[in-house]
């Protein structure tokens, strides 16, 4: 689950030039992302499990659950690492084949197991660190570090267990106290106007420029995402509201659409709360519309 800084960076790449520490969040994003798919993979035929993906809870501070597998009364944590290459750990700091040093990895790792531990006092939690990476070996003698080529047996290990109706409780119950903003994000807008138009794919991160279809729908010319025209107005507007952090206008969502005011105006006024009158009207989307991860404009 992207937070706000790490959804705002994905969206307004390929729109303008990035500066070097945003190119750089953007590369860390994406190795994250990928990371995840990976082992999202690998649990893919895992039916009837209470899994929570992408946690984030203050508990004396901020701490982010990468992946949590609720089953039988017990909390299985992963954390996920998508780096390359040969990698040695010593007295917890992580260092690579070229010498570059990793810092705070097993640090960060090892306070949100003993936090989860103090809060669910009652559920055992065993955690590991997962080098991800087929190509990433690491030299270690922690026993709660995996490789890529253990999970397999960690898939046959959670397909023989179950989730209790007790498990899929308190995975409701901590997602309801899911942080959707951190208070630590440092968001710089680069300037709306000088973005590059368009509408991406939820689906690839890709614009829509080259869709096709039907009438009613379009259909992602990269990896055949359909949408209907409606749904695509909708994603506009988010996309519009996550970058430009401010009011819109029907004009601004029919240019970024490619589709015709007239139709853009029916969604605005469907999904949106608006000010003003005429040509000078803008848009927000309603509380009810606006993801949460989103700033609160009004």
């Amino acid at each position: 689950m992207l937070n706000f800084s790490e959804a705002y960076i994905l969206h307004v790449n390929d729109r303008i030039h990035l500066n070097e520490s945003d190119a750089v969040q953007l590369t860390n994003v994406l190795n994250g992302i990928t990371g995840e798919e990976i082992f999202l993979e690998f649990f893919d035929g895992l039916k009837a499990v209470a899994m929570i993906h992408g946690l984030r809870l203050d508990i004396k501070g901020e701490v982010q659950y990468d992946f949590l597998f609720i089953q039988e009364g017990e909390v299985y944590h992963y954390e996920i690492k998508n780096y390359q290459g040969q990698l040695e750990e010593c007295n917890g700091l992580v260092k690579n084949q070229n010498g570059y040093t990793y810092k705070n990895i097993f640090q960060q790792f090892d306070r949100a197991n003993v936090l989860l531990e103090q809060i669910l006092n009652e559920y055992r939690v065993e955690s590991y660190i997962v080098f991800i990476n087929p190509s990433c070996s690491i030299k270690t003698e922690r026993r709660d570090v995996l490789e890529y080529q253990d999970l397999k047996q960690r898939v046959e290990f959670h397909q023989a267990k179950k989730s209790t109706s007790h498990d899929f409780e308190l995975a409701k119950l901590l997602k309801s106290h899911h942080l959707h903003r951190s208070k630590y994000e440092r968001i710089l807008y680069y300037d709306f106007d000088q973005l590059l138009p368009g509408v991406k794919c939820p689906e690839c991160m890709r614009f829509f420029e080259d869709c096709y279809g039907g009438r009613d729908y379009v259909k992602c010319s990269y990896c055949h995402h359909k949408m209907r025209k409606q749904a695509l107005i909708f994603e506009t507007i988010k996309q519009v509201e996550l970058l430009k952090n401010d009011y819109y206008t029907a004009l601004e969502i029919s240019k970024w659409s490619g589709i015709s005011k007239r139709t853009v105006h029916k969604v605005l006024n469907h999904y949106c709360d608006s000010f003003g009158s005429n040509r000078a009207t803008r848009y927000v989307l309603r509380d009810e519309f606006r993801p949460k991860i989103f700033n609160t404009i009004k």
